[in-house]
């Protein structure tokens, strides 16, 4: 093979940052949902946890899909579903604490 054929276009090369950048972003959120609900005094902390790994696990499989199939906009999808629900259980922490 050529140099050439085995060089990844731009496209993909940003694509792969901005999927990293994005699963940086949630963890970070998620990590800070975890040192949160201990102190929030919403439930019992376990619960609030097994909630933020579904909302990982979502997000996960929608980045997953998104790499793997960039054309298909179903990752997409999945991802802002996965980062909305992270997003939105973190607002809903603030104002209640």
């Amino acid at each position: 093979m050529t140099p050439s054929a085995t060089r990844r276009s731009p496209t993909v090369r940003s694509l792969d940052a901005a999927l990293v950048a994005l699963a940086i972003a949630v963890v970070l959120i998620s990590i800070l949902q975890f040192a949160a609900y201990p102190s929030s005094g919403i439930g019992p902390a376990w619960v609030l946890d097994l909630f933020t790994v579904t909302r990982l696990v979502y997000a996960a499989a929608g980045l997953l899909a998104w790499w793997r199939r960039p054309s298909n906009g179903l990752g997409m999808i999945i991802v802002g579903g996965g980062t909305g629900l992270v997003a939105t259980a973190t607002a809903a922490g603030a104002t209640v604490s």
